[in-house]
């Protein structure tokens, strides 16, 4: 095993209904949001939202005893890189497009972030990937 792997020794039947209620709660999240951005800015409804999914991702972990990460000093800029953008810029982006567009518009749109995300990680990271892993299958 890697040091990637986390699979936790799920079947892969549980792996699958597990990605697809995510699938299913993200696509839940934008209609529900939506009548949310009447009421308050986008930067604090992505900060609490963000804030909220920190705390309980956070409550997660420290209740399953995991390990503290190890952060390698080389890896702190890509760190701050990750966090300044995935946990400040696009969120507040995503939350701005949601105010000011459809949620279906908007749910639609941040499904693209996937395959923006397999295209920087195979041009601009160089990461290998075969036409399994491309098509989503083992």
């Amino acid at each position: 095993m890697g040091a990637m792997d986390v699979s936790h020794n799920l079947s892969r039947t549980t792996a699958i209904a597990y990605t697809l209620s995510s699938a299913l709660l993200f696509g839940l999240a934008m209609p529900a949001l939506k009548p949310l951005m009447q009421a308050i800015e986008p930067q604090l409804a992505a900060g609490l939202l963000y804030m909220a999914m920190g705390l309980g991702l956070g409550a997660t972990y420290l209740a399953r005893g995991a390990p503290s990460p190890r952060i390698v000093r080389g890896e702190m800029g890509w760190l701050l890189l990750t966090l300044v953008s995935g946990g400040a810029i696009a969120p507040w982006l995503l939350f701005w497009g949601l105010a000011h567009a459809t949620a279906t518009t908007t749910s639609l749109l941040a499904n693209t972030e996937i395959v923006f995300s397999t295209v920087l990680a195979r041009f601009l990271f160089g990461e290998g990937y075969s036409g399994r892993l491309f098509s989503g299958w083992r």
